[in-house]
């Protein structure tokens, strides 16, 4: 499995204050939990508020704002793909928020 790793969706995709960037990165959520997207990926047909899993912490190529790996699972456990995005573009998830279930267009 590879690794994809855009510096266009970093940018683009993902803007954010910088006050959000630093309270992300200060609390550096940890590896091998759920986090919620904060925005839609459309390369992988994510949604925003969709759960994904961090898997690791990367300092970005170009030197600009520092990123987390993330790894997509379907519905049943199968990893379907593997990500890297800024720290902005993800937040831990909340008590009082449920999980729901949609259906992706593309075949895992």
């Amino acid at each position: 499995m590879s690794i994809t790793y855009s510096c266009e969706l970093w940018y683009s995709c993902f803007e954010c204050d910088s006050q959000t960037v630093e309270k992300v990165w200060m609390t550096r959520l940890e590896l091998y939990t759920a986090v919620a997207l904060r925005h839609d990926v459309p390369e992988y047909e994510l949604k925003q508020g969709d759960v994904v899993t961090l898997i690791d912490y990367v300092k970005h190529p170009g030197g600009g704002k520092d990123g987390y790996i993330l790894e997509i699972f379907n519905a049943i456990g199968e990893s379907i793909a593997v990500i890297a995005i800024p720290v902005s573009a993800v937040e831990p998830l909340r008590a009082n928020e449920i999980l729901s279930v949609r259906q992706l267009t593309r075949e895992s």
